[in-house]
């Protein structure tokens, strides 16, 4: 199929300055003007007027979690008190046959008026005949009931009021079941609509575990349109690397990218490992030890892969750095290491990161999402350079942003008006000092982030040669109010030349 896009603005991302798009077979074959266009295209194209509005290229996810995102969709919203929502999980469990999951996500309790979580005595009355689990934003942490302790092999009398955190709780949650096949088809559909709907079209599964590989064996069933790029935890990587191979190829829309690994927790719920503690005194804590993450490493470089580290602290930052440094390996290009969150990445910091070939994939929405939280917690001077992208730019470092999906939805304009504005939830700017220019946001989901995984001639421009990954917008960015940037729509996604979503 032949396809003009003409009539409207093209952002290239290369510079260039071009009036209409060729497209055929998938694939951008001309970029120029519009008569040029039609030459180089022949006969029977299909012409699509953009009257005006955005053509550019596709955005990329350089950091989420799909199956999650999937799973997640039936969960209760915990966006609430906590009175409110012991009410809905007794409304839920009214419905629900015996021992079957009730899950709410997305409960802070900084957000509580309650100012806590709901205790495991208070779950237990809620749903005495469930297994319950509510979440925290960050999936990192919550509170089981005691079917849900006992679902998932714990002793209820471990976890007095029913609460973990970090490693305990991501081992439990893996026991908990995923949805029956039919549900969880429903659910991912729905997934890879919202990731379409905010213009994405390149998607991470940003930790497999063991329990996942029979999904992913029958990821075909799932009909995926966008792109899966996996990595399994060192534990999972070698059953993974049997199923499916290494390769560098998407065209069947899944592929193993490299190895996951977890360092620390996450500054909204204090769990991050700083060098200078929180300001109530905690300090959060590794999650690995030094020689494990060391031999991780090593594990990446032999299999000649990438290796993604989730590090929100600076201390865990340091421990990973360091261990590069340790190793001695020296990644290539395209199999660059990857600084997952970077949250409280130190200033004095940067320059290793830049002479070990790190790209930090910011998370850059927590300036407004949790910014609040993060001056209470570390004061003012030192929240305001959390996703300190710009110390990133000063020192010309290739940075990428990213959502975390499920934590929050999968909005990349939200996250380019984060990471140009830089306002919390109250109003505040935090950090202006560390605010970026909309060319470099938009650079950090598109050609930074193709080049994170290593697909930078195939993604993250306009130009011939290019897969036909495409959005075309309600308004330019680069002409838009800057507070209004989050307002733009997405009207059309576009993978591979054919049309996945058209906006309302």
């Amino acid at each position: 199929m032949k396809q003009l896009f003409f009539n409207g603005t093209v952002i290239t991302m290369t510079g260039d300055s071009v009036d209409a798009v060729g497209v055929h077979n998938g694939k951008i074959v001309f970029t120029g003007n519009k008569n040029d266009a039609e030459c180089a295209l022949g006969r029977d194209f299909i012409k699509t007027d953009l009257n005006g509005a955005v053509l550019m290229p596709a955005f990329i996810d350089s950091h989420s979690h799909i199956a999650a995102v999937a799973d997640s969709i039936p969960e209760l919203d915990g966006d609430c008190d906590v009175k409110y929502l012991l009410k809905r999980i007794a409304a839920r469990a009214e419905e629900e046959t015996d021992g079957q999951w009730i899950k709410a996500k997305n409960f802070d309790p900084h957000r509580a008026r309650e100012k806590r979580y709901p205790t495991k005595k208070e779950l237990d009355a809620a749903a005495p005949d469930n297994p319950a689990v509510v979440q925290h934003p960050s999936k990192h942490m919550g509170v089981f009931n005691s079917a849900g302790l006992k679902a998932v092999g714990a002793d209820p009398e471990q976890y007095p009021d029913g609460y973990c955190e970090e490693r305990d709780f991501l081992e439990l949650g893996r026991k908990i079941p995923m949805l029956a096949p039919a549900v969880f088809k429903r659910a991912f559909d729905k997934a890879q609509l919202q990731y379409l709907s905010y213009g994405i079209t390149t998607v991470q599964e940003g930790m497999l575990t063991p329990e996942m590989l029979p999904l992913y064996k029958n990821i075909a069933a799932l009909h995926p349109v966008t792109d899966i790029i996996g990595y399994p935890g060192v534990e999972a990587y070698e059953a993974f690397k049997a199923a499916f191979g290494i390769s560098r190829d998407t065209r069947d829309k899944f592929r193993i990218g490299g190895i996951k690994v977890i360092l620390d927790g996450s500054p909204q719920a204090e769990t991050a490992w700083l060098r200078t503690p929180y300001l109530d005194g905690r300090n959060g804590h590794p999650t690995m030890s030094d020689s494990d993450i060391t031999d991780a490493i090593k594990l990446a470089y032999a299999e000649n892969i990438q290796i993604l580290a989730h590090c929100n602290g600076d201390a865990a930052a340091e421990q990973f750095l360091s261990a590069l440094e340790r190793s001695g390996c020296n990644f290539p290009a395209g199999a660059r290491p990857v600084m997952i969150h970077a949250q409280l990445l130190g200033e004095d910091q940067m320059d290793r990161v830049k002479r070990l070939n790190v790209i930090p994939s910011f998370f850059i929405a927590h300036t407004y999402h949790w910014g609040d939280t993060h001056i209470r917690n570390l004061g003012f001077s030192r929240a305001e350079n959390i996703s300190p992208a710009n110390s990133a730019l000063r020192r010309s470092i290739a940075f990428t942003l990213h959502q975390d999906a499920p934590v929050i939805a999968p909005d990349m304009l939200e996250t380019v008006w984060c990471a140009v504005n830089r306002f919390t939830q109250s109003g505040q700017v935090l950090g202006a000092g560390q605010r970026i220019p909309v060319k470099e946001a938009l650079k950090a989901v598109t050609l930074n982030a193709a080049a994170q995984y290593g697909e930078q001639n195939e993604k993250g421009a306009i130009r011939p040669g290019m897969r036909a990954d495409l959005i075309i917008l309600s308004e330019n960015p680069f002409t838009a109010d800057n507070k209004k940037l989050k307002d733009i729509k997405v009207l059309l996604t576009i993978k591979d030349g054919a049309a996945v979503y058209k906006g309302l």
